[in-house]
């Protein structure tokens, strides 16, 4: 399992891709950082990240995932699950994204319903493109 992108997102809207980024602790990525706690950074897998640039749901105007992966299995995460993403230490707060119903391709499935996870940054560090991501254990149920 590797980061194969990192992605920040403006406050314009802009997205770059960096070679290199530091994940920062109760923030996330970039220079606005998120403004939900439970969705400090986003992650998503590179067949969900790719078909979701071609094609135009809602989901592809709002949603820019800040690591992009490769050989995460996205179907078996869960919340409460760490992932080591270079040396940041990430706890899986939720896995896959809701539809909107207004969205123009709910006709068709959707991998951003399933191959994507949005979390907190646990503990800050660099990540760069190529970097393993691994994981590390699970937090406690009692402690989430």
């Amino acid at each position: 399992m590797k980061i194969s992108a990192i992605q920040i997102k403006d406050a314009s809207g802009n997205v770059t891709r960096r070679r290199k980024a530091f994940i920062r602790e109760g923030y996330g990525l970039g220079e606005h950082g998120k403004k939900d706690p439970e969705r400090e950074i986003s992650l998503a897998g590179s067949d969900a990240a790719s078909w979701a640039q071609d094609h135009e749901g809602l989901c592809v105007r709002k949603f820019t995932a800040d690591l992009v992966t490769d050989g995460l299995d996205y179907e078996s995460l869960s919340a409460g699950d760490l992932l080591k993403a270079g040396s940041a230490l990430i706890e899986i707060r939720s896995v896959g994204k809701r539809c909107f119903s207004e969205c123009p391709v709910t006709d068709k499935p959707c991998p951003l319903g399933i191959h994507c996870a949005f979390g907190r940054v646990i503990c800050g560090g660099e990540a760069s493109e190529g970097d393993a991501l691994e994981r590390a254990g699970a937090v406690p149920e009692e402690n989430r």
